[in-house]
């Protein structure tokens, strides 16, 4: 039967290979998670989408494959996309770190120029690397980098404080344990203006 399958689920289901070097596979229950996505993204009223879900869905690497499709997307240059989890290091190990091995994994003709290491630690810059130039051999050419950022901040209220975010994600946010400076209203509050 011939189905729509919305723009970031079929970047999911073809080019991002999950940590065990296979594909995701095709769901219908991903598909309406994914149409709703897509039709909420196209919604400029609508300031975000929260999903209460079952465990092991699936729904972080549906994230991780709508933010790299959208972070490396010829329309969109100049952009950011943050993320935030219940705490610093399950935002690095669970979300990061896997939206990087996901991104190495793409096909060449999706990889967009970075720089920085192989495997960034911090945030995922695709800008024009940095070359040297000397005075007798000036470069002039028109770079074709994206001159988006992909990174992570702390579990922190006012993180992302003034930045414009193209695409967040707040991973795991039903888990986040309030103190002084960081709780879901007080990150939201922040996050919803950006």
């Amino acid at each position: 039967t011939p189905t729509y399958i919305p723009p970031h689920q079929y970047f999911e289901l073809n080019y991002c290979k999950l940590p065990e070097g296979i594909y995701k596979e095709y769901r219908d229950t991903d598909r309406r998670t994914h149409t709703f996505f897509w039709g909420n993204y196209l919604n400029n009223k609508v300031l975000g989408v929260l999903v209460g879900k079952q465990r092991r869905r699936g729904l972080t690497t549906s994230a991780i494959a709508i933010n790299l499709n959208m972070m490396t997307h010829p329309i969109n240059t100049g952009k950011k996309a943050g993320i935030q989890s219940k705490n610093d290091k399950d935002c690095k190990n669970d979300v990061f770190n896997p939206l990087t091995d996901v991104l190495l994994g793409l096909p060449t003709y999706f990889q967009p120029i970075r720089k920085g290491t192989d495997r960034p630690e911090e945030k995922i810059e695709f800008f024009e690397p940095a070359g040297r130039r000397t005075k007798n051999k000036q470069t002039n050419f028109q770079s074709i980098a994206l001159n988006n950022t992909i990174d992570y901040r702390a579990t922190l209220n006012k993180a992302y404080d003034g930045s414009k975010l193209l695409f967040y994600h707040l991973n795991e946010a039903g888990k986040i344990k309030p103190k002084m400076e960081s709780d879901l209203n007080g990150i939201w509050n922040t996050v919803k203006e950006c």
